[in-house]
């Protein structure tokens, strides 16, 4: 079943419009613990000896820790589709790529966007999927990594 064909209404000037999130700062605190929550076996993740000795010179980040950061969990103003679909919604997925290496220290800008709105026509009937990315700057203003968040509304 098309977009059309339901009469899917949202706000499209949204659509492409970069969002200012706020900051994050990451610590050496935040860095271990996040590994060792997510059970991380090598030790250059978490033990801060083992990571000077390792092939960055010290800790880094695991490429999904920017996962965990979203405008809902950020308590932040993210982009408002005012869509008129559904009565459900979920996560149906993500996608983490990195750029450069994350490290203690960092304060790193957020920014949020759609890339994405379209229909879809499942075995439960029509589904809206939305496609967004949060965008992650160091101090320096480089781009170290990007999370492409899929969440579905039924």
């Amino acid at each position: 079943m098309a977009e059309e064909e339901f009469k899917l209404e949202y706000d499209r000037s949204v659509v492409g419009v970069e969002y200012e999130l706020g900051t994050v700062t990451i610590t050496q605190e935040l860095l271990v613990s996040y590994a060792q929550s997510v059970g991380e076996p090598n030790p250059i993740y978490w033990d801060p000896e083992a990571a000077r000795r390792g092939p960055h010179g010290g800790l880094v980040a695991l490429p999904t820790l920017c996962s965990i950061y979203s405008f809902n969990a950020m308590n932040a103003t993210g982009p408002d589709l005012k869509m008129n679909f559904g009565t459900t919604g979920m996560d149906a997925g993500a996608a983490v790529e990195t750029f450069l290496p994350i490290r203690p220290g960092d304060v790193l800008r957020v920014t949020t966007k759609v890339k994405d709105v379209y229909a879809k026509t499942g075995r439960s009937g029509p589904m809206v999927f939305t496609i967004n990315e949060e965008t992650f700057y160091d101090q320096q203003g480089r781009k170290v990594a990007a999370v492409t968040r899929s969440g579905v509304r039924r």
